[in-house]
């Protein structure tokens, strides 16, 4: 069982209630934040050494702040900080009152260079909160260790991942690159595919989080709208020529949208998202994360439809959630030029029918305004 405070509001170490608090923080943050922030840091290293090499390079700013910020909010919410009341109680007392603190700490060390020490006792328990006092700051966490905190990851508690996908795991037609149209993120990948790599940083990737056993017919609705949309803008010969028939718009549209979005499929049935990726996903989900604006992802407000979603809903919802204006055009021609019977085309009905009417339901978006996507492409 893990440490408990004395009657004095102390525990066994001799740690206050705020002490113990902020080392439940950096203890969580020693797994969930400070690997996220070393690749970071190592993105931002490959980019300054292209630049001095003479390549052209894109920067996006406010990325560290968002990835240091979201994952702050979730740190009381780890396995064994969450199950012991006290300690709980503790680390959600000091995060109430010195987030910002906190947050600031682990941003000022995301901005050193990658070889620059960081002791988040002295940094984040002592200078920035004076959580504790310079003698418990002075010691190494592992000092305040016992049989369940800080020993090899369980602060963090273990979360379930599928093995490490290869190059062409995933689902939907092979393409030319020898991905799939939708690529398969498992839990171990989650971070570098979707929000940390190089690529993952200026796409925009739609994520799929599915529940293809515990629901099974959401899963059989929406994939082949899913995977065919990716299919189109991975460039499939033989997709292209079904959705977009003779347009030339609409294959300029899915051009434009390649190499600018991507397309990923999670099972969650087989994977648990860590905190706060992980936080109120309990069922299937459509998620967007947007190039440049990865701490705030989108959600499509569909579950309600049991997943009969067509190629025009995702494109919709693309649309309407990118940050990136030339994706918010291209999608908007695509929604217009494509073929009915791909744009419409509705898997969970046994006759195939054809649907142009309105949408049955409301969507929560945020995005570029209807006037603002007519007109051809300019890239």
């Amino acid at each position: 069982m893990a440490t408990q405070f004395f009657a004095n509001g102390v525990d066994v170490f001799g740690r206050p209630p705020k002490c113990r608090g902020c080392h439940e923080i950096v203890g969580n943050m020693k797994q969930a934040l400070e690997p996220r922030v070393a690749e970071f840091k190592a993105a931002r290293e490959r980019r300054e050494s292209r630049r001095r090499s003479g390549a052209v390079t894109v920067s996006h700013y406010g990325v560290l702040e968002d990835l240091v910020e979201e994952t702050i909010a979730g740190a009381c919410r780890f396995g064994n900080t969450y199950h012991v009341p006290q300690a709980r109680k503790a680390c959600e007392k000091l995060l109430e009152a010195m987030e910002d603190e906190i947050v600031a700490a682990y941003v000022a060390h995301g901005k050193r260079s990658q070889d620059a020490a960081f002791d988040p006792n002295w940094e984040v328990c002592y200078e920035a909160t004076r959580a504790c006092t310079k003698e418990l700051a002075s010691h190494p966490l592992s000092d305040f260790t016992d049989d369940m905190e800080f020993e090899s990851g369980d602060a963090s508690a273990a979360y379930t991942s599928e093995v490490m996908p290869s190059w062409s795991d995933g689902d939907g037609v092979l393409l030319d690159t020898d991905r799939r149209a939708v690529r398969k993120v498992v839990a171990g990948s989650f971070l570098q595919d979707v929000i940390l790599s190089d690529e993952a940083e200026r796409l925009d990737v739609l994520l799929y989080l599915s529940f293809p056993f515990s629901n099974k017919e959401f899963h059989e609705s929406a994939m082949p709208a899913f995977a065919r949309l990716g299919a189109v803008i991975g460039g499939s010969h033989d997709e292209l020529e079904h959705t977009c028939g003779g347009s030339d718009m609409c294959r300029e549209a899915a051009a434009a949208l390649t190499g600018r979005v991507i397309l990923a499929r999670i099972n969650v049935d087989n994977n648990e998202l860590a905190p706060p990726h992980g936080d109120n996903i309990d069922g299937p989900a459509m998620a967007h994360y947007p190039a440049g604006s990865k701490g705030m992802p989108k959600f499509m407000s569909n579950n309600s439809l049991d997943g009969r979603l067509t190629v025009y809903d995702l494109l919709f919802f693309l649309m309407h959630t990118t940050a990136t204006p030339v994706v918010a055009r291209a999608a908007a021609v695509m929604s217009r030029e494509a073929r009915r019977e791909a744009l419409y085309y509705r898997a969970w009905d046994d006759e195939d029918r054809l649907s142009g009417d309105p949408l049955p339901f409301e969507w929560d978006w945020t995005g570029t305004p209807e006037s603002d996507l007519s007109g051809r492409i300019e890239l």
